[in-house]
């Protein structure tokens, strides 16, 4: 009998969950959008009970779509948006407050006084990051003392606080499993990357008591069975990981050096260091890639917070598009941006800038400035931004970066893939299948079954869509990229 797995890949902006069979082929697929909210300005937050009943809602249509029997689904893998978390009571599974985003910059004052008191340089060694609202301590400890009484039920037992992976879990498993794995756990700044545990050092400086955190399980193994009443089967839960990771992953990134980079509400770029976690003198930061049983590798993670989100604001805030498949088009119309410029920074520039406060700009507008001018300068402030921290890697680890494998949905601009590669200067790779993030989770997830040995090499062949190579000059490139780099500098520190 053919054996499936179900993998969710919930994401900032849509949960989906897809069904692959035990080659990688993708049999089924469901998909819901989700809402963000933003009570104040920089805070953004998410409803975390939405986020579950649209993992319930995907996993059963999947299924249902599949016309595949119980008995036929292997194990299921979860991949999550990382550093987003949830507080909810344990007795009765209610939440206290809504989950909030890993984009929200409430905690700022406050990560600001960690840095006013020398801390970062001792965070930065046991963790890998930088202090930041970007993390999950700060929002953890925000929630223990915003929250009316919430001390009191912790200290009653009564309460739990997690990442989304240990929010889905605990409610998959019908409470029974409480747990996350060495990647989400990496993003919280509340773990040891060399130790690979809660440190106690770090949970005293949050004044986060550990008893409220989930269990470390590594990233390929059991996480309970489903137990949910309004799931109708009830395999085992066999891999939970950090969406990037899981990209990481599945593009069969599993050597030192190689990179890949996810466009999507954000872009997400990382690079395979090997299994010794080496720290960045750039700003860049330190993560754990995975843990397979004792395989442990570790990468480095370079973040931009406006990418995808661009788009959806020319969309929905602008309306200078009905549909973002008419970008490409639109860029191709003129032959370059018209001396348009355009600051991706709507919630802030995250590496290796790392300004929060900065602001978005649109500059160099004239009277001939056309709709399509605008689209391409946020196009290309994207690739822009990829090379900043393409730049920046290459300072860390003393490497030839030779390609770059690509997914997220902005991967089918083939403008902006063309401007890539020819920014970068390497090829840029397209994979035929654009769900690099739940192929890896599937991945991960056989393995973690027990039933296909554990050499995880051979069992991925990433097939290539469509290799885009630079067609512009080495003089070219770094003409337009030393114009982007004096834009930046001129506008990243401007207050208005």
């Amino acid at each position: 009998m053919e054996r499936y797995v179900i993998v969710v890949d919930q994401g900032t902006s849509s949960t989906k969950a897809i069904i692959f069979n035990l080659n990688g082929n993708i049999i089924s697929s469901s998909f819901r959008e989700l809402k963000q909210t933003y009570p104040q300005l920089g805070w953004v937050e998410q409803d975390a009970n939405e986020i579950l009943n649209t993992v319930i809602e995907t996993i059963n249509e999947a299924f249902l779509k599949s016309g595949l029997k119980k008995e036929e689904l292997l194990c299921l893998g979860i991949a999550n948006q990382g550093e987003t978390v949830a507080i909810w009571d344990k007795q009765s599974g209610d939440t206290l407050y809504n989950a909030i985003s890993w984009q929200c910059l409430r905690t700022e004052r406050y990560c600001n006084t960690l840095m006013s008191l020398g801390l970062e340089k001792e965070i930065h060694k046991r963790t890998g990051l930088f202090i930041n609202p970007y993390f999950t301590a700060s929002k953890i400890r925000w929630l223990l003392d915003n929250i009316p009484n919430v001390r009191k039920k912790v200290r009653a037992g009564k309460v739990i606080i997690g990442t989304l992976d240990s929010w889905l879990i605990w409610n998959l498993t019908r409470g029974k499993v409480f747990a996350t794995d060495p990647t989400t756990a990496s993003r919280t700044q509340l773990f040891n990357i060399s130790l690979l545990e809660w440190d106690p050092y770090l949970l005293d400086i949050f004044h986060v008591p550990q008893e409220i955190l989930a269990e470390i399980r590594p990233t390929c193994g059991y996480f309970g069975h489903i137990e949910n009443s309004k799931i109708p089967f009830n395999i085992p839960i066999t891999a939970s990981i950090c969406d990037q990771q899981a990209s990481l992953f599945g593009h069969s990134c599993y050597e030192f050096g190689q990179v890949k980079n996810t466009y999507g509400t954000g872009c997400f770029l990382l690079m395979n260091i090997g299994n010794i976690p080496k720290l960045s003198k750039n700003k860049i930061l330190t993560t754990v890639a995975w843990k397979l049983d004792d395989n442990i590798a570790y990468a480095l993670d370079c973040g931009i917070k406006t990418a995808g989100s661009a788009i959806k604001w020319l969309k929905d805030n602008l309306g200078l598009i009905i549909n973002p498949r008419e970008t490409e088009a639109l860029a191709t119309m003129v032959p370059d941006s018209g001396g348009v410029y355009f600051l991706p920074s709507l919630t802030g520039m995250a590496a290796p800038y790392w300004k929060d406060k900065s602001k978005a700009i649109l500059a160099g507008l004239t009277i001939s400035t056309t709709k399509a001018s605008i689209v391409r300068a946020v196009l290309e402030s994207i690739a822009y931004r990829v090379r900043d921290l393409i730049e920046v890697l290459k300072k860390d680890i003393e490497v030839d970066i030779s390609k770059l494998y690509v997914d997220g949905a902005m991967t089918n601009n083939y403008f902006l893939m063309q401007f890539q590669a020819d920014i970068l200067g390497i090829p840029i790779i397209v994979p035929k299948n654009q769900e690099i993030t739940s192929l890896g989770t599937a991945l991960i997830a056989k393995l973690g079954t027990g039933l296909f040995g554990n050499s995880f090499e051979s069992q991925n062949e990433v097939r290539v869509k469509k290799i885009f190579n630079p067609s512009i000059s080495i003089d070219q490139r770094d003409t337009l990229y030393s114009k982007w780099k004096r834009f930046v500098q001129s506008t990243i520190d401007l207050e208005i």
